[in-house]
């Protein structure tokens, strides 16, 4: 952070809408230094009001933290599923998160070891934590990180399903004898006990076999034997 060349950049927004901020890097420096409310009541918070309404007592305990604060997946995910950026609404939600997630754990404790998580959000209602320095970027290496970072959470397109062609007939749709007589030609004839191989023949080219198959021009067979 103290090489002058380098920049700090970040992403303030969502999808194509976020922003390319620069940050200062003064704003890494600051110590907070602050007294703040029992921890008791400060989890058992369950709305924005009960937490407009806590007090610093007088023998109240210090916290020592920075004015940015790194925060793991458990406290994202339900800063981002909150959909809000005011901290007397977000101190119920994520302490009732790190409970949840402590009556599952058997080792690592959210109550523990994020709980100045929770002061830090305190302190931010009270205006007690300063503002991070910040600008936008709109130079040629602000811009190609931006893109960059975009790019790297679009999804690849997949390729669309290859069409399918039905082999049911429409309902509705009626087909004459000899397109329904063709169809059961390229039946195969093995799959049906009971029909026989001239069974399968158009009724055209039965008749027509049949008087063939006569030997007198006055008397024709009534099917085949």
């Amino acid at each position: 952070l103290r090489h002058p060349e380098m920049k700090i950049f970040c992403l303030s927004g969502a999808g194509s809408t976020a922003d390319c901020l620069r940050i200062h890097e003064s704003s890494f420096d600051v110590d907070l230094n602050l007294e703040v409310p029992g921890w008791g009541d400060l989890k058992k918070t369950s709305s924005a009001d009960e937490v407009a309404l806590l007090v610093v007592p007088e023998n109240a305990s210090k916290i020592k933290f920075k004015t940015v604060l790194m925060i793991p997946p458990l406290v994202v995910n339900t800063i981002l599923q909150e959909n809000t950026p005011d901290a007397t609404r977000l101190i119920p939600a994520v302490s009732k998160a790190m409970q949840a997630f402590d009556r599952t754990s058997e080792t690592v404790k959210a109550c523990e070891h994020l709980r100045s998580v929770l002061f830090y959000l305190w302190a931010v209602t009270k205006k007690l934590v300063p503002p991070i320095i910040s600008e936008l970027d709109r130079s040629p290496e602000g811009l190609a990180w931006s893109q960059s970072k975009h790019s790297d959470f679009i999804l690849p397109v997949a390729p669309p399903a290859p069409a399918l062609v039905s082999s049911v007939i429409p309902s509705g749709l009626v087909l004459d004898e000899s397109e329904q007589s063709s169809k059961d030609l390229l039946k195969d004839p093995s799959s049906s006990k009971s029909a026989s191989a001239t069974e399968l023949l158009p009724a055209v080219l039965r008749a027509t076999i049949i008087k063939m198959s006569s030997t007198d021009d006055e008397a024709f067979p009534e099917d085949f034997c």
